[in-house]
């Protein structure tokens, strides 16, 4: 295929003969002559063939005369780059055609190819004559001058590149921003490219011409007059095609983005030298794009994490890394800055680690660019590892609460010495008004009423045992040890709890191994012991809907130890509250001041034994202590 390349104005004349095959064809000429518009037939070389009826009136020829003319002598400038043989018909935009006698009107040209096996193709040119008048190519001829002044007017040079004959338009502002003054017709902008930019501007506009992308953009430095080179940002758009679809006109802009690349740059060389002293204290940074999401961290706020500096590439999420208990906490917190309700975003949070494990940082975050509609649009912070602050704050405070705990045992102790000294003479009286009823009742009392009597000694010689190991346990008193069955222990209490099992609707159940050795321990410790967690297994089935049992078993173990069991069929003991349901001042019951299970706790400790809870197979809960036994020459003491 070739492309005409005649002057628009040439009026060289060529002696063009058809073949005798195109003559046969002509014998058609009625056909061709009544075609209803302008009709030229053209050579591969661009010359006119033949022209219909029409063609001659419209043009002003007679048929030898127009024979062997240029076609672009005619159809104008527009036609002199254009592909004569399209694969299929193309147009070709309105353009200022001339006639023989100089005069001009506004025209477009359809082309369409004869191919002619073996012979040289031919080319069609249908010529339509437009009803627009010449104002309006000059109105558009105004308006883009007015575009070319708005553009200029903001500081851009406008490019207009012909790539068919690489002639490339600078406008003059183009021209002023590298330094050249006047009309220079040799300065293409591809020449003046920097080295190191070359493959990256060709890429980007081979990348557009072949449709990959909307628009052509791209940055890159030009030399300027002075032999210096200055960064610009280049935007363009392709004005036309040729029928087979290669590019033939481009127009665009070019904006100095010299200073702005510079400030850039100090921006950049700042933030690293703002990144190198925050993470030289440790801290972690993370840079977060509001409008697409990204995330990006440093590596050192991977490594607080447990991650290497490669990993999180995928993508990072405040919700996804956040403790669930904290989530909402943490989101409210950046939704309260991201609003304005506060002026800087300060979070404490846990936040996942690699292993899994949760870690505690401080967050420290501010807006540092805002997009349309004054949204923000960029955020950059810092993480803080503070896992050990709160380790020590932890630490603290547990000490703090000792410390208090510490204090209310030592009022405690002051108030069990002072309820010992109250209480001693009305409970010595009840004993002794007790033992003088019964020996009053002589040998045959009423049926009930000696036992009942017994009862009320018994509890009143306990009662003062118990303030007294109150006491003790204040003040860790020495305790009487002695050779004790613990069955024995157990079926006293038991007979106590009687009395007020039947009112709870309690059964008690007594599993007790026979012929246990005793163990070397206090009796009255042992009683209380055993009588508190009797007591609390009844009111834990107070509200319960399950059958009421209460189990206490005994058991010689391997390790030479007694174990004691009491098993309840309540509510059972919540997990978080097991770990410290042994600490003072730690109940589970409403009404309860917290002193009942430490009690035990001491007791059985101060018998070398341990004391646990743990979940009952049978719904509730079951309190199991141990005891050593005793061996002859031997005290838990020792």
């Amino acid at each position: 295929m070739r492309s005409v390349r005649a002057p628009a104005n040439s009026t060289v004349q060529q002696d063009v003969h058809l073949d005798p095959d195109l003559a046969s064809d002509l014998d058609y000429r009625a056909v061709f002559d009544a075609a209803p518009d302008p009709t030229l037939l053209l050579s591969a070389d661009g010359l006119v063939c033949d022209a219909n009826a029409r063609a001659l009136a419209l043009y002003g020829y007679r048929r030898h005369e127009i024979r062997g003319l240029p076609a672009a002598g005619l159809l104008g400038e527009e036609f002199r780059a254009v592909d004569l043989f399209p694969e299929r018909p193309a147009t070709i935009a309105a353009a200022t055609h001339r006639r023989r006698d100089g005069s001009t009107f506004i025209a477009e040209t359809i082309l369409s190819c004869i191919p002619r096996p073996g012979l040289p193709a031919l080319a069609l040119a249908v010529v339509r004559e437009t009803s627009e008048p010449r104002s309006t190519l000059d109105r558009l001829r105004e308006a883009e001058e007015r575009w070319r002044f708005a553009l200029e007017g903001a500081g851009d040079g406008v490019w207009d590149w012909n790539l068919a004959t690489n002639e490339f338009y600078q406008s003059p502002r183009w021209r002023e921003m590298l330094g050249y003054e006047g009309d220079t017709p040799d300065l293409l902008w591809n020449r003046l490219i920097h080295p190191d930019d070359k493959q990256h501007v060709f890429g980007n506009l081979e990348a557009y011409l072949r449709g990959e992308t909307l628009l052509y953009q791209s940055e890159f430095r030009l030399r300027c007059a002075d032999g210096g080179y200055r960064w610009f940002a280049a935007r363009g758009k392709l004005l036309s095609r040729d029928a087979s679809g290669k590019p033939l006109r481009m127009l665009g802009t070019h904006r100095d983005i010299t200073e702005s690349r510079r400030m850039m740059e100090e921006l950049r060389a700042s933030e690293e030298r703002w990144q190198f002293a925050l993470e030289g204290h440790g801290d972690g940074l993370w840079d977060w794009d509001l409008v697409s999401g990204r995330i990006v961290l440093s590596p050192q706020f991977k490594q607080i994490l447990g991650y290497g500096s490669n990993d999180l590439e995928a993508g990072f999420g405040w919700d996804e890394f956040a403790h669930p208990d904290e989530r909402v906490r943490t989101r409210a917190l950046f939704d309260a800055y991201l609003t304005g309700a506060s002026p800087l975003l300060v979070a404490e949070t846990r936040m996942r680690c690699k292993d899994g494990s949760y870690r505690w940082v401080a967050l420290r975050g501010k807006i540092m660019e805002y997009g349309s509609l004054n949204r923000p649009a960029r955020m950059i912070g810092t993480l803080r590892d503070i896992e050990d602050i709160k380790q020590r704050e932890g630490r603290e405070r547990y000490e703090q609460e000792q410390l208090a705990h510490a204090g209310r045992l030592i009022t405690l102790g002051e108030m069990a010495s002072a309820l010992a000294h109250e209480l001693n003479q009305p409970l010595t009286a009840i004993r002794n008004f007790s033992a003088l009823g019964l020996r009053r009742l002589g040998e045959n009392p009423p049926e009930g009423v000696k036992a009942t009597l017994e009862i009320i000694a018994e509890q009143a010689l306990r009662a003062g045992e118990i303030v007294r190991r109150v006491r003790s346990f204040v003040h860790k008193g020495e305790l009487s040890f002695a050779p004790v069955q613990v069955n024995d222990v157990v079926a006293d209490m038991c007979r106590f709890a009687e009395l007020d099992a039947p009112t709870a609707g309690v059964q008690v159940v007594r599993d007790l191994q026979p012929d246990l050795p005793p163990v070397d321990g206090d009796r009255g410790g042992l009683d209380q012991l055993v009588m508190n967690l009797i007591k609390n297994g009844i009111e834990a089935m107070a509200s319960s809907g399950a059958e009421r049992r209460l189990t206490i078993a005994t058991a010689l173990r391997q390790d030479e130890c007694i174990e004691c069991s009491v098993s309840d069929r309540g509510p059972g003991v919540p997990e978080n509250v097991r770990a410290s349901l042994f600490e003072p001042f730690v109940t589970t019951k409403a009404d309860g001041v917290g002193l009942g299970l430490a009690i035990c706790r001491t007791i059985v400790e101060n018998h070398g034994g341990r004391l646990w809870v743990e979940a009952n197979p049978g719904g509730g809960a079951c309190f199991r202590f141990v005891v050593p036994i005793a061996h002859k020459g031997q005290n838990v003491r020792e």
